[in-house]
């Protein structure tokens, strides 16, 4: 078996994303490196960019891309059935932002992007080398439910990996990693409230079909914190080492504001620097 020693494991959130892309600069410019990667939703668009050693890549599309109508809002999921545009995504924007494939594919590290599979409900671990294509991969982990259509890989739909699976550091510590150094998102203490009536609603209409997938997602906000008790304890007991907005994040998922977004970036940033001496004791141990 590969060595499973360090694994890092990143939480999704959309365009908080850019968070995640701000701590990834400063751990990759410290020569900080994982045997594993686990990402779900913009955590596996983040996850792709650390290992092609581009890790603020993400920052710098959502920044620049983030009031293009083309990229985000009504206009692609009116054509596309999208709220994210992944083809825009994957021509345009790569055009501009390209994405390293040759030092992804270079990459020894173990990678997976998490995504739900529609009709079981159950976390889907689409792992490079064993699923056909990790770009549908990467767009199945990150299709928002009733804001974009199922992704079909390997004969199974997928949709994102947030309802089913939002930080899979349980995967990690069941795959045998060592040290396990988690990205959330959300500062500590976070907790997420029940699905509104509106949208109990309208997923009960979206998933009528489906219904493993629209209990998963019923149940996602009380799975969400049962899990995120759990990682305080973990953290606790110096299982896992985790880095999170030192503050509250009022980012939104599909965020417009520009400012807001560097200065979310910018703290990823600082937090990881005020870490990192903690975090390199604990990968050192």
């Amino acid at each position: 078996m590969e060595d499973r020693l360090h694994c890092l494991v990143l939480e999704g959130g959309a365009l908080r994303g850019v968070y995640t892309a701000g701590v990834q600069g400063v751990l990759h410019g410290a020569g900080i490196r994982f045997d594993g990667l686990f990402g779900t939703s913009a955590g596996a668009m983040n996850g792709i960019n650390y290992l092609t050693d581009q890790p603020e890549r993400s920052f710098y599309i959502d920044y620049h891309y983030a009031r293009d109508k083309n990229f985000m809002g009504l206009r692609p999921l009116v054509k596309e059935k999208q709220i994210f545009s992944f083809r825009y995504m994957f021509s345009t924007v790569n055009a501009q932002f390209p994405l390293d494939l040759n030092a992804f594919d270079a990459c020894s590290t173990r990678f997976v992007a998490v995504a739900t599979d529609l009709d079981s409900g159950e976390p889907a671990y689409l792992e490079r080398g064993v699923c056909s294509d990790m770009m549908l991969a990467l767009q199945a982990s990150g299709s928002m439910p009733m804001l974009s259509t199922p992704v079909s890989l390997d004969g199974r739909r997928y949709l994102d990996g947030g309802p089913s699976m939002p930080v899979a550091y349980q995967k990690a510590l069941e795959d045998g990693y060592q040290k396990i150094v988690l990205v959330l998102t959300r500062h500590k203490g976070y907790r997420k409230r029940p699905l509104s009536r509106l949208t109990q609603v309208a997923a009960r209409r979206s998933f009528q079909n489906s219904k493993p997938f629209l209990q998963t997602m019923e149940h996602s906000p009380l799975h969400y914190n049962t899990m995120m008790d759990e990682i305080d304890r973990l953290e606790a007991d110096g299982r896992l080492f985790v880095l999170r907005p030192s503050q509250p994040v009022t980012v939104s998922r599909t965020e417009k504001n520009v400012k807001k977004l560097e200065d979310l970036f910018l703290l990823g940033r600082e937090d990881a620097k005020a870490n990192l001496a903690a975090l390199q004791a604990y990968l050192s141990h």
